[in-house]
This record gives C-alpha cells, sequence and structure tokens, in this order.
C-alpha cells in the first residue's frame, strides 16, 4: 500500500484504488464482534484486537493512507466524512496503545473537519438541542483521550506536551462549535482536569478567554475558579516544602493543610 509514493503526482489515481478496496471494510467490521480485553480480563486473547489483530494492521493503514490523501486534496465532504467514520467503527475495537501516531493524526483531522463543517452549515440538532454531530465528536475525544493517555506523558522541564496542547484547544472549538452551551459544558472541563496530569502548566488561553466575562457562565467561571486553585495548589511547591508560610491559594498552612482544603473544595465543585 504505497501507489501515492510510486506515482506522487496522481494522488487522485491512489485515492480511486485505496477508495476501492475500503469498500470492503464495512463488510468485515460488521461480522467481527466488538471484545475489547479489559484489565484483569480472565481471556485478553478472546478479544476481537487479539483475534484480528493482522486484519486490524492491514485496514488500519488502508484508511489512514487514504484519509491522508483526501484531505490533502480536498476530497469532497460525503467520501471524507464517510472515511471517518470506518476508521473509528475499526478503532473501536483497537486497544489504546495500537497505532497511536496515526489515530492522533486521524482524530485531528476529524475534529479539524467536524469543527470547519459546523461553522459552515447549519448541521440539524436532536431534541435536546444538541447538534446532530457532537455525540460522535464526543467520541472520538473521548477515544482520543485514551490514546494520549498511554502514547504521552508529563513533560520534562522546558519541553511541552504539544499533543495535549492541542487536544485541549480542539475540545473548546468543538465545544463552541456545537453553540458553547453551559449545560454541555460538563465534559471539557473533564478533559482540562485530565490535562493536568499530562501538562506542566495552564494551557488553551482561548478557554479561559471565552469564559471570562460572560454572565451565561456564571457555573462554568466557577468551576475554573476551582480548577486553577488546584493547579496552583498542588504546583505551587517545591518537592520536600513543608514550610508554614508556604503559599496557598485555599487558605491552608503548608502543604499538606493546602491540599486538604483543595481537595475538599474541588470535590465540593464536582458535586454542584
Amino acid at each position: 500500500m504505497s501507489y501515492e509514493k510510486l506515482h506522487p503526482s496522481d494522488l487522485q489515481g491512489s485515492l480511486e484504488i485505496y477508495l476501492s478496496a475500503s469498500i470492503l471494510i464495512d463488510t468485515l467490521e460488521a461480522e467481527i464482534p466488538r471484545t475489547v480485553p479489559t484489565a484483569g480480563s480472565p481471556n485478553p486473547q478472546a478479544s476481537s484486537y487479539t483475534q484480528y489483530l493482522e486484519l486490524w494492521r492491514w485496514v488500519e493503514q488502508l484508511l489512514w493512507r487514504t484519509i491522508a490523501i483526501a484531505v490533502r486534496i480536498s476530497t469532497d465532504e460525503p467520501t471524507l466524512s464517510a472515511l471517518f467514520r470506518q476508521y473509528f467503527a475499526c478503532s473501536s475495537h483497537w486497544i489504546p496503545s495500537f497505532r497511536p501516531q496515526h489515530r492522533s493524526t486521524v482524530s485531528t483531522l476529524f475534529l479539524h473537519f467536524v469543527i470547519s463543517q459546523a461553522k459552515t452549515t447549519k448541521n440539524p440538532s436532536s431534541d435536546m438541542g444538541t447538534p446532530s454531530w457532537l455525540p460522535e465528536a464526543r467520541s472520538v475525544i473521548q477515544e482520543y483521550r485514551s490514546v494520549l493517555n498511554v502514547s504521552t506523558k508529563f513533560p520534562r522541564a522546558g519541553e511541552r506536551n504539544v499533543l495535549v496542547e492541542e487536544f485541549v484547544d480542539l475540545c473548546v472549538a468543538t465545544w463552541e462549535a456545537g453553540g458553547a452551551v453551559g449545560e454541555h459544558v460538563g465534559w471539557v472541563l473533564d478533559v482540562r482536569f485530565f490535562s493536568l496530569y499530562l501538562l506542566d502548566n495552564l494551557r488553551s488561553p482561548s478557554f479561559i478567554d471565552s469564559m471570562v466575562g460572560n454572565p451565561a457562565n456564571v457555573q462554568l467561571t466557577s468551576h475554573l475558579s476551582s480548577h486553577v486553585k488546584t493547579v496552583l495548589c498542588f504546583g505551587g511547591f517545591k518537592p520536600g516544602d513543608t514550610n508554614s508560610s508556604a503559599i496557598c491559594t485555599s487558605g491552608g498552612k503548608g502543604v499538606g493543610d493546602c491540599q486538604r482544603r483543595c481537595r475538599t473544595e474541588t470535590r465540593g465543585h464536582e458535586h454542584k
């Protein structure tokens, strides 16, 4: 599968060949039971990922190349949308550590795609007022989050976890494209808290800028305030610092008291 390398000037021809092969994927995927191995599973070898691993390697490579070419030559929206759905239908069988680089690329392309479509077209909404594309986007975000969790790590001093930074910004952009509804912001905040484990400081200025000064987001601002306080509280001390005069944003004295107060306040916000 390297037609685009053999004929770099004929990307359209390569895409047509790959598309002819991708037609088989829907039938194959529909025939495979979706069983993903979980922690403590008595028989992990029985999962659909393990049993069909060689097939998944071929399928992922095919779809990844097809999507990359389709995006590069600006393929029509229905074809690109169908390719993304094929990819994520298959990826539901895979463990997070399978082809993380390719999945990161495809997930990012998909989120940019749905955000762009939301800005240029009027999407039909469900009965609850949620855009019809948003549940699918959130499903992809959740899967991508799992991939990042096993494929990236907390950065060293002077380094940046660019993939997680971009992921957080894309999540905020997705929420905004879906109408920036305050009642639906919980999953965005959940992503922000998740990013604490993989980022060395507060990122995503677009998120903070979109919240500050908006009367419709009073509850969200309260959650964000708690989030910032938690970051400062847990990240504002040097290892081994037990000085009772150390700065604590929640009014505690010393590291232990400060962290206990932060945990209590954070839990209180989560249950509101």
